[in-house]
């Protein structure tokens, strides 16, 4: 039974909504990693720290994945493609692409998700925590621990581009359930363990759907900066249908290059949905608020890969929308959990869904 052909509410069901979520999981396999660290010291970095985390946590696996294959290498003269290793490299597996796509032009986006909310929390002290999450997409979750070696090595290190002194110390590991948000402790520095996972199930979700299904009204809300084309426009209003476009537009691409079949030609989520009639329905949801302004970051990158000064500049806010979206929560799950835009592998395209109660 097609999604697209239901329009009631009353037709649609949080169980059957949280299978149809398992299914687009199964489609984009993700693991989401909390990374904690206890500060010693001080720490003090921008309201959105996601490309100097992502810039250092890069080249701490790039340094670990050269000693595990290659003991004589040295992480900044190694050219990856040249590397007799790198099909088996944890560093090119999940921050450029995987091996055979390394010569191409347009080579997949890198296996991974960054999430950085922006916070106007930038000074750490001794009795404070710091924290970010690290999502593995596909096949990429083999490299788990030479992941958290390279966050253990940050630790040690600190954030160059930031302001800091002595030293942060990798306190914790969790692993976040993707149905309902709920942490397990990986691995605990104090007791120097790595804990069981409990298998996440698709009834955990049922919850949040049931409460989404009862409104009729939605807050998307922008934690860390939006970037994005459409229609060779660079972020055009974020009508609910543009939005849904987006979502999908994300999941065919991962899916193509992390799902069981790679065909370029094909688009995934057409297994589920008829994606053009379901972004139809979208258009009929209605736009009830738009808060969005521009952020402009101060923290720029020179790209390893092209040469090019990457700029980190977007759009940050929300809207709320109003009508039955029934049909769109669990695509509105999977973009919560693997974001949406351009740049998400340094933060970019969070958000959240703030269930709105009107009168």
């Amino acid at each position: 039974m097609e999604i697209n052909n239901i329009t009631s509410k009353k037709e649609r069901n949080p169980e059957e909504l949280a299978l149809e979520y398992s299914k687009l999981i199964d489609l984009v396999p993700f693991s989401k990693l909390v990374f904690e660290f206890k500060i010693s010291g001080t720490l003090t970095l921008p309201i959105f720290s996601g490309p100097i985390i992502r810039n250092h946590l890069g080249f701490a696996l790039k340094k670990v994945s050269c000693e595990l294959l290659l003991d004589d290498a040295d992480p900044k003269k190694t050219f990856c493609n040249k590397c007799p290793a790198v099909e088996f490299c944890p560093f090119v597996n999940i921050f450029e692409s995987p091996p055979e796509y390394l010569s191409k032009i347009n080579p997949p986006p890198p296996n991974f998700v960054l999430s950085t909310p922006i916070s106007l929390k930038t000074i750490f002290g001794e009795s404070d925590t710091f924290e970010f999450g690290f999502t593995l997409l596909g096949k990429s979750y083999q490299f788990i621990l030479p992941i958290i070696e390279g966050a253990r090595r940050i630790g040690k290190t600190g954030f160059k581009n930031a302001k800091s002194t002595d030293i942060l110390i990798l306190n914790k590991v969790y692993l976040e359930n993707p149905y309902n948000g709920e942490r397990q402790a990986y691995f605990s520095r104090k007791l120097g363990i790595f804990f069981e996972i409990d298998k996440f199930e698709a009834k955990e979700a049922e919850e949040k759907i049931s409460r989404l299904i009862s409104s009729d009204t939605l807050t998307i809300k922008f934690v860390s900066p939006l970037e994005f084309t459409l229609d060779k426009q660079k972020n055009p209003e974020l009508t609910f249908a543009n939005l849904i476009r987006l979502i999908i537009r994300r999941a065919n691409l991962l899916a193509i290059y992390n799902g069981e079949e790679n065909d370029q030609a094909k688009k995934p989520l057409m297994s589920i949905y008829d994606t053009n009639k379901l972004i139809d329905n979208a258009k009929t949801i209605e736009t009830l608020e738009y808060d969005f302004y521009s952020f402009v970051n101060d923290y720029d990158r020179l790209s390893h890969s092209t040469g090019k000064l990457l700029k980190f500049d977007g759009i940050i806010g929300q809207a709320t929308y109003k009508g039955d979206f029934s049909q769109f929560i669990p695509l509105l799950l999977l973009g919560e959990q693997l974001h949406i835009g351009k740049h998400t592998s340094y933060g970019f395209g969070e958000y959240k869904i703030v269930l709105e109660r009107r009168v």
